[in-house]
């Protein structure tokens, strides 16, 4: 409501001049200008912290986690601790 993307930065892990020219192509009336490339979470602060931020939102979410199944003990049924796979 009322805002205007300029640009975009996304990390990825993928090839990203495919990924780039995907979102070129859907959002090409947009005016949207994209920069993906691998690591760019390390290169540009407005995708390091939305990096931050998806982290600490996907910790907090596993943390919470409510298992469908009765009486699930994560650390018992898998044999280790579980997680999103990040450190």
């Amino acid at each position: 409501a009322g805002v205007q993307i300029e640009r975009v930065y996304i990390d990825t892990v993928g090839v990203a001049s495919t990924y780039q020219a995907k979102l070129e192509r859907i959002f090409d009336r947009e005016g949207i200008r994209f920069t993906v490339e691998k690591k760019a979470d390390s290169k540009y602060k407005t995708c390091s912290a939305a990096s931050i931020a998806a982290k600490v939102l996907r910790d907090e979410i596993i943390e919470k986690w409510n298992w469908s199944e009765k009486n699930f003990d994560p650390t018992a049924n898998l044999g280790k601790a579980y997680g999103s796979g990040y450190p």
